[in-house]
């Protein structure tokens, strides 16, 4: 059962929509969405922070999308850094070798793998 709720907002406060309003779907909120991630760093590239954005909205519906799209925005990052781009796994490892955190190269690979499986399934090398 869809149900919507709303009330007229104030035009002075809250800028553009002359309606506030909740779309929910049985317990489901439908819209707004609510967004779980913070938002992209402001010095990211354009293409990178569409991507990354687009991660963001689509979370909550499909994560299986979103983690293709932030494995496509870690990509696009390592080649911003000067890296081929061709072997995501490669240019992580280059990233370590210049001094990239453990930690944070465990959450790149985790992104590439579960990325992978998204765009790739049942492709999973072993050494991954």
């Amino acid at each position: 059962m869809w149900r919507m709720r709303g009330s007229p907002a104030n035009k002075e406060k809250r800028g553009v929509s002359p309606i506030q309003f909740s779309l929910w779907l049985g317990d489901t909120l439908v819209h707004p969405r609510i967004m779980s991630a913070p938002p992209p760093h402001s010095d990211a590239p354009e293409s990178i922070r569409i991507d990354y954005e687009e991660a963001r909205a689509v979370f909550g519906s499909s994560p299986r999308s979103s983690a293709a799209l932030l494995r496509l925005a870690i990509q696009k990052i390592c080649i911003e850094l000067g890296l081929p781009g061709k072997n995501l796994n490669e240019d992580i490892s280059k990233l370590v070798e210049k001094g990239l955190p453990v930690r944070i190269q465990q959450s790149l690979d985790i992104v590439r793998v579960v990325g992978n499986e998204q765009v790739h399934p049942g492709r999973r090398r072993a050494r991954e």
